[in-house]
């Protein structure tokens, strides 16, 4: 995520735990979700239930949600794992052309002597005005698979052509800020998605799920936390990854904010001294008011992550500190007893 320069090894190496780790998440996903559905079976199965309405009971959304919309420990695993698989829908969206231009794309390499001219930009069902290029649909379908060795240091790429536009003094300042905020929304854009699907929807639902079952397992069982070798690689995971999007999201903000409350800025002041650009000047004002919107939306879900982090790392703590290794906002569970015996009842 910073500016640093990696020899070919440094980067090799570092790319190559990225994608490793991005594979294994989704493996231990799915692990997960079968440990969960084979502990519904077990003879213990219906305690583990208690302990888990009880849990839901005690958290805020139980607290304000009627109980028959809170889901069961199987079914709100199985949305958890379900929902994995948004981060792949999104870059087909992103990579796949229209059923209209479908068949005029062209990805083979263009010909010295060709006849006409190759087609390479197209609409796709998230860029319905503006076509995209391969380029983008590459960066789209390597971040969703995991491939960092495509989309290593791909912000400061995109950073780089903006700012070429920004000095290119041939251009009118209002032309200049339209094309300059075509690049921050655009980037904004997929980092709110991303941080949404990748970040709130995968990796924090999964990580305070783990910790939950984690927990549950050593009290129901009384086998440690520090034992559970499956989860833990999943916790592991799961923490790696969200941790990495919570990262690549702050330093994206801090490009953007750079070019929100700096650059963009300077151009539209500029572009207010010359003629002729009052309906551009407006459109671009626009624009720009909707840019901050994006702007400001990464930041909340960049929290939100945050405190799912925070909360998830408190949940295993608290794992190895209360007596039944369970924890909800009201504090330790201490009478784990009765709680399963009412269920029994």
């Amino acid at each position: 995520m910073l500016r640093i320069t990696l020899p070919f090894y440094g980067w090799l190496a570092w790319t190559s735990v990225l994608s490793v780790m991005s594979s294994a998440d989704v493996a231990t996903d799915s692990s997960f979700l079968a440990l969960v559905l084979k502990n519904q079976e077990c003879q213990n199965g219906s305690h583990l239930y208690a302990i888990w309405e009880h849990l839901v009971d005690e958290s805020p959304f139980g607290q304000h949600l009627p109980k028959q919309f809170l889901p069961s420990l199987a079914a709100f695993c199985v949305a958890a794992w379900v929902a994995v698989f948004g981060n792949l829908l999104y870059a087909l969206a992103q990579a796949v052309p229209v059923c209209s231009q479908i068949r005029a794309v062209d990805y083979s390499v263009m010909q010295a002597d060709a006849q006409r001219d190759w087609v390479t930009t197209y609409n796709t069902l998230t860029n319905q005005g503006d076509k995209q290029n391969h380029g983008s649909a590459l960066i789209a379908l390597g971040s969703a698979s995991g491939m960092a060795s495509i989309t290593y240091r791909d912000l400061d790429f995109a950073d780089a052509k903006a700012n070429i536009i920004y000095r290119d003094v041939s251009k009118t300042a209002a032309k200049r800020a339209d094309l300059c905020l075509d690049h921050a929304r655009g980037q904004l854009q997929h980092g709110v998605q991303m941080t949404f699907l990748e970040g709130c929807l995968e990796n924090a639902w999964q990580l305070n799920l783990q910790v939950t079952f984690a927990a549950m397992r050593s009290a129901m069982n009384g086998v440690p936390v520090s034992q559970q070798w499956s989860i833990l690689l999943s916790l592991s995971c799961s923490s790696f990854m969200l941790l990495k999007r919570i990262c690549t999201s702050v330093y994206l903000l801090s490009i953007m904010r750079g070019w929100i409350h700096v650059k963009i800025h300077d151009l539209i002041e500029e572009a207010s001294t010359e003629d002729d650009n009052g309906d551009r000047l407006a459109l671009v004002e626009t624009e720009f008011a909707q840019v901050k919107r994006w702007y400001y939306s990464l930041i909340f879900l960049v929290i939100v992550c945050v405190l799912a982090w925070l909360y998830a790392t408190i949940k295993l703590i608290m794992a190895v500190r209360c007596p039944h290794a369970l924890w909800s906002m009201s504090g330790c569970v201490e009478d784990l007893g009765a709680i399963i015996h009412r269920k029994d009842d």
